[in-house]
């Protein structure tokens, strides 16, 4: 039975530099093939998982080598309505996720920022609708220190728009206007996928926080003492708006 052939059936990567056809492709085994008299499916079972990478399978429907029917009719694989003619496909398979590189701003700023800056990272191409849906993204804001206590505030109906540009992975949020002086983390949500599927980062989502017109407090550091040493160190830390900072324990 043709259709369970082996030598009828090609399976090859691109090489190292992610060509097809240029000398360095490497074959992909192909341990057997599921058949059943009747049927239009074969199933090809691989040797091993195939990784992330450019594939082109082929189907032989030669002169002397082809699939055919049960009439010995060959494969018109290239389908220009004649027997014969190979079918040849390449396909692209992406297993990895996609990540946020950067948010800005973050940290600590004086004055309210009336956009966020979001630069993401992904090996092929982004699914822009999942990029600029508003529900892909969440703001809150909270007095102290502390988020997921009672004094969170969501404030996602601050951002009124995302826009994407493909070219370079960015995303803008667009703020309803400057954000007042508290503290703000910007969630973006692992809805956010590739065009394979693939979730913003296997499926966590990317926290970032924002102080406006807070005090940041330097950093401190390790410190080592002997048993029985008192520890002193110097604690420094600034305001963004230039005031005076008072430190308690």
């Amino acid at each position: 039975m043709s259709a369970r052939s082996l030598s009828l059936y090609s399976l090859i990567e691109a090489g190292p530099d992610g060509v097809l056809g240029n000398g360095n492709d490497v074959v992909i085994q192909i341990s057997s093939i599921g058949y059943t008299a009747g049927e239009l499916e074969a199933r090809l079972n691989l040797a091993a998982p195939i990784a992330s990478g450019l594939y082109r399978l082929t189907l032989v429907s030669g002169v002397t080598d082809a699939i055919v029917d049960q009439a010995g009719n060959a494969l018109d694989g290239d389908s220009n309505g004649t027997a014969g003619g190979d079918f040849v496909r390449s396909f692209q398979i992406d297993q990895a996720a996609p990540t946020v590189v950067s948010v800005t701003p973050s940290g600590s700023v004086a004055a309210g920022p009336v956009q966020f800056v979001v630069v993401l990272s992904e090996n092929l191409l982004l699914n822009a609708a999942t990029v600029t849906n508003l529900g892909s993204y969440s703001l809150t804001s909270s007095l102290d220190e502390v988020f997921g206590n009672g004094d969170d505030v969501n404030e996602s109906a601050r951002i009124t728009l995302a826009n994407f540009v493909a070219a370079t992975k960015t995303a803008t949020l667009t703020l309803s206007g400057a954000l007042p002086a508290r503290r703000y983390q910007l969630v973006v949500r692992s809805t956010i996928t590739d065009q394979a599927g693939n979730e913003l980062a296997n499926g966590v989502s990317y926290v970032a926080e924002l102080g406006v017109g807070t005090p940041v407090l330097g950093a401190i550091g390790g410190k080592t003492i002997t048993d029985g040493a008192t520890l002193t160190f110097t604690a420094t830390a600034t305001d963004p708006d230039g005031g005076p900072v008072t430190f308690s324990l």
